[in-house]
This record gives C-alpha cells, structure tokens and sequence, in this order.
C-alpha cells in the first residue's frame, strides 16, 4: 500500500515530486474551506470501457491498512475487471484476480479545489491510465498529448478514470478548470520520474 505523494501549486510556488516516486499531482487553494467531497468507502467508484473494448477498467475502493493510514484516508485499488473479478493482465494475456479487499492507494480529504490524481503507463497493451479523485470545484481535467485534446469529467463521488493509448514517452500534460473560471497546470510530461515504479498488487505497472 502507498500513499499518493504529491506535486503541489499552492500560491504560485512549485514543489517538484522526488525521482523514483509514483507520480500523482495536488492542487489546493492557498486557504481551503472545510467543504469536501465525501469519498466512497466501498465499491466500485468509477470504471471506463478500455480503449480496444475488451475490457473494463475500474477503481475500486479497498479497506485501508490502520498501520499505514490515518481514519481520514481512504484507499483505492486501480485495474481491469472481467466477470465479476478485478485483476491484472501479464505480458502473456493471462488474467490475474487481486486479493478480494487492501493494497492500492491511498488518497487524504479532498477539499473543493483539491486534485489528486496519478497517471500510470501499462506497459504490455501500451495504455496511459489518469485515475484517482478531485474536488467539488474541479470541472474537468484536460490532457494534452502531441496529437489530441482529451477532456476529462469527474464523477459525482470526485472520481476521475480516463484511459488513452500510449506509452511513458507520449504521456500528456494535465490541467484542472475550476469552477470560478480558473485553470492551472497539474503536471508535465517533464515530471515524471526518470525509473518506472515498482508494479502494485500484481504485474499492472511497467
């Protein structure tokens, strides 16, 4: 289980995300009011057709570890259902169900302006994933690849699963529009980190 780390925009000052690091961006007004989005707890809290129309991608939410987490996080396991089952597909095609319930990752309070989101490259099916949840106020999310403007719509819940064709190499630039008519820049393709993280419950990550 792991925590998201974060790059955070807060009044204008950029704080860079260490290399080595999974990816995911936050953004949080200089001076947050106590207005959340209430996160799921339990099921399925967002899922997408993929891009080759085989399968189902899903993030489910998953019982934190106390050890690992505070009561106010709440945790997610990101991956592709079939039957009923979530799992991972290997280099070989072969499916493999995850553990009924734990492990993934784990997200804090979201606040109205808050976004925490992470983009993960698949690597055997060549597949970008933007998962994880934003605040009330966030509209939407764009992401710029070289070829193509993608907007992004959260959930109701603050969910956000989006998955494109492409590898770490083609990965886009992702901003948040605000409600109040205000955009701001979540993360570059120049962020990432320079060593693929290690795969999560399962050969998912390359």
């Amino acid at each position: 289980m792991r925590r998201t780390h974060a790059l955070a925009i807060v009044a204008g000052v950029t704080l860079s995300v260490p290399a080595g690091i999974t990816l995911a961006a936050a953004i949080s007004a200089e001076s947050m009011p106590s207005r959340e989005v209430v996160l799921p707890t339990q099921g399925i809290a967002a899922q997408v057709s993929d891009v080759g129309g085989r399968d189902i991608w899903a993030m489910r939410m998953s019982k934190p570890s106390t050890d690992l987490t505070g009561p106010t996080m709440s945790c997610y396991v990101l991956g592709v259902m079939r039957n009923g089952n979530m799992g991972a597909v290997d280099p070989n095609g072969l499916f493999i169900p995850y553990p009924v319930d734990g492990g993934g990752t784990c997200v804090g309070p979201i606040g109205p302006r808050s976004v925490s989101v992470a983009l993960r490259t698949i690597g055997p099916s060549r597949r970008i994933v933007l998962h994880g949840f934003v605040g009330a106020e966030v509209t939407e999310l764009t992401l710029k690849f070289k070829a193509q403007i993608v907007k992004v719509r959260p959930s109701p819940n603050g969910a956000v699963l989006h998955v494109a064709i492409g590898s770490r190499a083609s990965r886009p630039t992702v901003s948040a529009s605000f409600t109040d008519g205000t955009a701001a820049t979540i993360m570059e393709p120049t962020d990432l980190p320079a060593t693929p993280p290690k795969p999560q419950n399962g050969p998912v990550t390359s």
